[in-house]
Parts: C-alpha cells; sequence; structure tokens
C-alpha cells in the first residue's frame, strides 16, 4: 500500500530497499521466523554482578560533584606521568577512576554503576583508556603501549567529542543521534589526519561498547569523508525482539533474587515504556508525573530544558491503552503513584527519580537510566542468546512490528503468529483497523495521512 515507517530501522525507497539495516523488506520480514537460539549466559545469574548498584545519594549526605572530560583527561595525564615504575599504565588508570568516586573496586560494572558524579563522555573515556592501556605496542609485540600513546590516544577522543557532546546525554543517545556526532566531529577536525581521526573514533566506539552496551554505528558515511570506504560495506544491524523474548525478561525481572522490589518496578516499566511503547532511553529518562495520564492511559512525551526532545513537532502522544495489557498498566501505575509520593504531588517530579530532593541532578536520573539501560540489554541478550542485542532494539522492534502490521506483509501467513503475539489478538485485520483508527480516527488513510501520523507516534516528525 506504498507505506513506509520512518524508524532507521525501517525506512524504505521505490526499490522496497531498507538502507538503514540493509535488507529488503522480504529480509526484513524474514527476521520474524522463528530461529534456533544458544543461550550462552546463565539467566539467573547474569544479575549478580549487577544487583544493588549504587542510587545516587540524597543531598543530606552527600554533595555531588560532576567531573567532566577536561578534567579527567588532566586527571590521567598527571597520573600516568607521576606513577611509579612498577605501577602498570591500567593500574594507574583505575586508580584515578577509584579516586574521582570514592570506590575502591576493580570491578568495571560497579565503577560505571558507582560514577553518578562523572560526565557521559568521561565515563566512556575511562573504559577506553583501560582499554588502550593493555594494547600491545605497534613497535614491541612484547610490550604495551607507552603513556604518551594513551594520552596521544584519549586526546584525540577529547578534542573531537567534548564539544559535540557537551548537551547532549551520550550514553543513552540513539544510533542515528551518535552517528550525527560523529559525523560532524570528523567534519570539524583537520582534513590532513582525517584517515587517523576516524580510525581512532570507530576503535573508542567499539572499545565502549560492550561495558556500556552503546548501539552498533554504521560508519560508512563517516568514513566518506576521509575518503576510506573502500573495501568497506553496509552491515545489517538489524535485531527484532520477539513477544516472547520480551515476556521471557518481563518475568525474570519479577522473580529475580538480586533485585529488591523497587528496583524490579523500576526495571519492569522501563521494558513495558521501551518495548511496548517505543520510547528511547532520552524519552524515559525526561518522563514526569504530569506526562502519564492514568486514567485515559495516554503518555506524553516532550522536551525540557535540561534536554531537547529528537522529535520537531513536540509533544507526541502514545495512546498506550491499545499497546499495554493490565498487567503492564498496573506496573506503570505503581510507577506513576510512587514518584508522586517522592515528589510530593509535585506534577514535574520525574517519574524514575529516586528520592525527592530540590537539588537532585537531571544528570543523576541519566546515570540511573543507563545503569537499568545496561541491566535490560544483559537480559535481553542472556534469554536470547544474541550477545549484540541491546535496549535499543525494543524500540526498533516497536517500530518494525508497526511497519510489517500497516503495510502488506501482514498478509504473509508466515508472519501471523509473532504478529499476533505482539498484538495480542487473533483477529490481525481488527488489530490492524484499530491502530489505524487510533493514529488518524476517521480521517481518509490515504497519501502522507497516515505515514504523517506513524511519523508523529514514533517521534520522528
Amino acid at each position: 500500500n506504498g507505506l513506509a515507517s520512518t524508524s532507521r530501522l525501517a525506512v524504505t525507497d521505490s526499490r522496497s530497499k531498507n538502507p538503514a539495516c540493509h535488507y529488503d523488506m522480504t529480509n526484513v520480514a524474514r527476521l520474524f521466523l522463528p530461529t534456533s537460539q544458544t543461550i550462552s549466559i546463565t539467566p539467573e545469574a547474569s544479575l549478580i554482578d549487577y544487583a544493588q548498584y549504587a542510587w545516587p545519594p540524597s543531598q543530606s549526605n552527600a554533595k555531588l560533584i560532576k567531573y567532566d572530560a577536561s578534567h579527567l583527561l588532566l586527571m590521567v595525564k598527571k597520573a600516568l606521568r607521576q606513577k611509579k615504575p612498577s605501577q602498570s599504565n591500567h593500574a594507574a588508570i583505575l586508580d584515578v577512576w577509584q579516586e574521582l568516586i570514592g570506590l575502591p573496586s576493580k570491578s568495571i560494572s560497579k565503577l560505571v554503576r558507582a560514577s553518578y558524579s562523572l560526565s557521559h563522555l568521561a565515563i566512556a573515556m575511562l573504559l577506553y583508556a583501560l582499554n588502550v592501556s593493555v594494547r600491545a605496542s605497534s613497535l614491541n609485540r612484547n610490550k604495551l603501549v607507552t603513556p604518551k600513546t594513551i594520552t596521544d590516544y584519549l586526546t584525540t577522543i577529547h578534542d573531537l567529542l567534548a564539544s559535540e557532546v557537551q548537551n547532549t546525554y551520550f550514553l543513552l543517545a540513539e544510533e542515528v543521534v551518535i552517528e550525527r556526532l560523529y559525523f560532524d566531529a570528523v567534519t570539524a577536525s583537520n582534513k590532513f589526519d582525517r584517515h587517523q581521526v576516524v580510525e581512532r573514533l570507530r576503535n573508542f566506539h567499539i572499545s565502549i561498547s560492550k561495558s556500556l552496551y552503546l548501539p552498533d554505528i554504521d560508519f560508512l558515511p563517516i568514513f566518506k569523508i576521509s575518503k576510506m570506504q573502500k573495501g568497506y560495506k553496509h552491515r545489517g544491524i538489524a535485531r527484532l525482539i520477539t513477544p516472547h523474548l520480551y515476556d521471557n525478561v518481563f518475568n525474570a525481572i519479577k522473580r529475580n533474587a538480586y533485585l529488591n522490589e523497587e528496583e524490579q518496578l523500576l526495571h519492569q516499566s522501563m521494558l513495558v515504556l521501551g518495548y511496548r511503547a517505543g520510547l528511547r532511553p532520552e524519552d524515559i529518562a525526561l518522563l514526569q508525573v504530569r506526562h502519564l495520564n492514568i486514567e485515559t492511559w495516554m503518555l506524553t512525551i516532550r522536551g525540557h530544558q535540561l534536554a531537547a526532545s529528537k522529535s520537531t513537532n513536540t509533544p507526541r502522544r502514545v495512546p498506550l491503552s491499545w499497546y499495554l495489557n493490565e498487567e503492564e498498566k498496573a506496573i506503570l501505575e505503581r510507577l506513576y503513584k510512587r514518584a508522586a509520593r517522592l515528589g510530593r504531588a509535585e506534577p514535574k517530579a520525574f517519574l524514575f527519580a529516586i528520592e525527592f530532593s530540590n537539588n537532585l541532578s537531571y544528570d543523576s536520573i541519566t546515570h540511573c537510566i543507563v545503569v537499568i539501560k545496561s541491566n535490560l540489554s544483559l537480559l535481553l541478550q542472556s534469554y536470547g542468546g544474541d550477545a549484540k542485542v541491546r535496549f535499543y532494539d525494543c524500540r526498533h522492534s516497536f517500530v518494525n512490528y508497526h511497519l510489517l502490521l500497516l503495510s502488506e506483509a501482514y498478509l504473509d501467513r508466515r508472519y501471523h503468529k509473532t504478529l499476533k503475539a505482539w498484538c495480542r489478538s487473533d483477529d490481525l485485520e481488527d488489530a490492524r483497523a484499530q491502530l489505524i483508527y487510533s493514529l488518524v480516527a476517521e480521517q481518509p488513510h490515504v497519501g502522507g495521512t497516515l505515514l504523517y501520523a506513524i511519523a508523529q507516534r514514533l517521534g520522528h516528525s
């Protein structure tokens, strides 16, 4: 019917190609077919190291000091310059991290969780520095890189990204935002060293992605700036989460002994908002009590003075009644009442705030979202058997289910089982009609009317 979604993983051109995930539409739909997967991580044990993570302290017993990337770079340079001959570069950088956050731990996951006093770029740079510090020297493979090499690499990343990400919550950003940041950073760099800059930037992203569960990035447009695209091919990056996997992770959170009741609520709420409502991590961090109406089940997503919304036409609204079952509504209602209680009935209280405080920074709230996002990514990997799946794929799946249901692909019987499970209906025709009605009501859904409505619903308009 000529309909195309506006998601990066669901944009089609006149030849029915999908440039975002580099599959044609037949193969995009094929990803919904049942596959055999091997679970490589013991699910119940997967959150042992991630449980009891550090929430931001109350203002009464601790003072939050924000350390940015520039401050961090100076501290790492000083530490490497003044370290004892017997101390390794890795240990010196680890000491800097421990000193900054006041946690004497060698566990990277625990250090990340407790780093609410560091900027997002500072956390990423620390991980990158640790990764570089254990690499073999290019001149002598029997020796590790020198302190100068580490500081050179770190300085390159700082100079590239510090100004670009200063107003961006880097660890919550989706792939198109990060790609734009990288593209702008390389474009603004000295054209004579762009080849080296792009290589280091790509290496930086790959080295931190595993620990921070960042989305995959298509570097081809960035390579073209430095004329490095020869031999580099697009990679398929679509990973669709099935309703069965979602249910498994949802139920695993409920019975996980390593999360207390509050932590279970926050994890389940974020999973529901990402998979069943298609929200980005940064959208979730911005949600306030006033944005969720538990009478009409209308969710409003809008920007904030602390962080702008990616959507041009904000606010956007999502009718949750069509997407959520009663159990999911009950969870969000508990989240709503908890936030209202902690916020003393303040409409602008954040839904994911840990405790009420007039001085509780938005930075601290985003860090809590980063931690929960990482935990959910780990659970999705554990139960799905795919080590590359990320929380971001919840939104991608939400978008692509719309694409399949609202395009002619829904007529293919091979996809009926999965689509019915996502719609929670045995009647796909009725489910499709209801979804279209929720988008455009009684307006004729021809031409661009329905496409524009979908773009608004998904936050791409």
